[in-house]
């Protein structure tokens, strides 16, 4: 008998029929076509219409036939955002029956992070919510600790020192997230806003639900973007800075990215780039901002959207091995064999992953070593950034930094519609593509297809059809001054310790 497996286009999740669902009770075995009225992806919160057929299950039969997993060893995780709680729900899925438990510093409930940014004006806290923290963890069979802070890691002892009591584990998954960077002292800091959990977010709601407000965006990223033009269409006066010359500097190229900016500036948006804010001042108008070119602006909300640092505390005190993350093998292990990391608390290779969908394949690999048959490996790939705006589609697959380095951008595509550019390899290898506009949709790339065309060459391996390439040589440094990873379809880790 064979299952098949449906991805979700929103978040990347996969329903696969020989695993079920157990979020919703469905029942190992079920086929797509069965699935109860109602039901939707337990991961963003889509309905079934956005899943789409991903292939065949690897699973010839399903999970609760093949499992013979009478107790298990205590499972503990470490933070109950995106990543913990996907982690939960994948063990129980492969048929996991010990013992699990999430510790949390916030109340656990489960939300999907992307829609931070483009709800603040429109939904307020509770609609955000998927499930409540308690309600997932019945569903799940999870011991859910909320609103406790993890004080220390006992390495020896495999056990957690917590604000409510130890807690022991045989296996520990971190899943601490990131924070949010702050470049200013705290005179500057304490008028800036962040939009991190559902605390800030609240806090924002109630702001811009007070009135029209004249808002300053740090960072032209895609969350600072996305939130910009979020703003914009509700009516709120916007501006966005960033030190970077172009906007989306780190997953776009440079034809695209001044594309996307003619569409923003059409909605009212002023961009404020190759410069940096260095000072605010509280007045009676409102908030007097100082940038380091001599510009100046009043505002009335500030907020951050410049990036996010792995949260490595917890793993620092505790002696295991970190860099820019906690370091992980490719089986996601850290320098502990007890202990995993996953989400964007982790660091493999010297890569910090911000995805939905390698953060799916981060949890699978760590699903196997703990109840699997411990083959899986994770592996690095081109991450794909998709953003639906109404104003300006995207879809983007950046190269690595590295990679960029020597290579070449073909300029495929350019209209009225919009703009196709790719990164060329010196060797004739398609490493990379960077589309937006109408034409977005349709565009369609064959990465590492090994598609030599030459410099003159139509590119064929495009949809739509290439105009002649022209070649656009990158320098030997490749310098990123856009300070957020770029996020699309985001993880969100909620639960972090510090």
């Amino acid at each position: 008998m064979s299952f098949k497996r449906y991805r979700c286009v929103t978040c990347e999740h996969i329903y696969d029929e020989a695993l079920g669902d157990p979020i919703h009770g469905v029942a190992p075995g079920t086929r797509f076509e069965d699935l109860p009225e109602g039901w939707f992806c337990s991961v963003c919160g889509d309905p079934r219409e956005s899943f789409e057929f991903a292939g065949l299950s690897e699973h010839a039969q399903a999970v609760a036939e093949r499992n013979t997993d009478q107790e298990g060893e205590p499972i503990v995780i470490v933070g109950a955002g995106i990543g913990g709680w996907y982690i939960a729900e994948q063990l129980r899925q492969n048929g996991a029956k010990g013992p699990i438990t999430i510790v949390t510093k916030d109340d656990g409930d489960y939300y999907y992070k992307p829609h931070l940014s483009v709800s603040v004006t429109s939904k307020s806290r509770a609609d955000l919510i998927i499930a409540k923290g308690p309600d997932r963890a019945q569903l799940l069979d999870v011991d859910l600790r909320a609103r406790t802070q993890v004080l220390g890691l006992d390495r020896k002892k495999n056990s957690l020192l917590t604000s409510k009591g130890k807690v022991e584990y045989a296996k520990l998954v971190l899943a601490t997230g990131a924070v949010p960077l702050r470049l200013y002292d705290r005179r500057i800091q304490q008028h800036i806003h962040q939009l991190n959990d559902l605390d800030q977010y609240e806090s924002l709601t109630e702001l811009f639900n007070s009135g029209r407000k004249r808002v300053l965006i740090l960072g032209a990223g895609l969350i600072g973007c996305e939130l910009g033009d979020h703003l914009a269409r509700a009516g709120h006066e916007v501006a966005i800075n960033d030190r970077a010359a172009y906007l989306l500097s780190s997953v776009v190229s440079e034809g695209v990215s001044t594309y996307v900016r003619d569409r923003y500036v059409q909605t009212g948006i002023e961009f404020i780039l190759g410069t940096t804010m260095n000072d605010i001042a509280k007045e009676d108008g409102g908030l007097q901002i100082q940038f380091e070119d001599g510009h100046t602006m009043e505002r009335d909300v500030v907020i951050s959207a410049i990036g996010l640092k792995p949260n490595v505390e917890l793993a620092a005190r505790a002696g295991l091995d970190v860099g820019k993350g906690i370091n992980v093998d490719d089986t996601m292990r850290t320098s502990d064999p007890d202990i995993y990391a996953v989400g964007d608390c982790a660091e493999h290779k010297g890569q910090v992953f911000s995805f939905v969908e390698p953060i799916n394949r981060q949890a699978a690999v760590i699903v196997d070593q703990l109840c699997g048959e411990g083959k899986r490996s994770f592996e690095s790939r081109v991450p794909m950034v998709l953003v639906k705006s109404r104003t300006c589609p995207i879809k983007s697959a950046p190269p690595e930094r590295s990679s960029r380095a020597g290579s070449s951008i073909r300029h495929v595509h350019s209209s009225d519609q919009g703009i196709v550019d790719e990164w060329w390899s010196d060797d004739g290898q398609l490493i990379g593509y960077s589309a937006c506009g109408d034409v977005a949709d349709t565009y369609e790339p064959a990465l590492n297809q090994g598609d030599r065309a030459g410099p003159g060459d139509n590119v064929k391996s495009s949809n739509p059809p290439g105009h002649l390439a022209e070649v656009v040589i990158l320098p030997n440094e490749v310098k990123d001054d856009d300070g957020e990873k770029a996020k699309a379809v985001r993880l969100g880790a909620t639960g972090s310790v510090s």
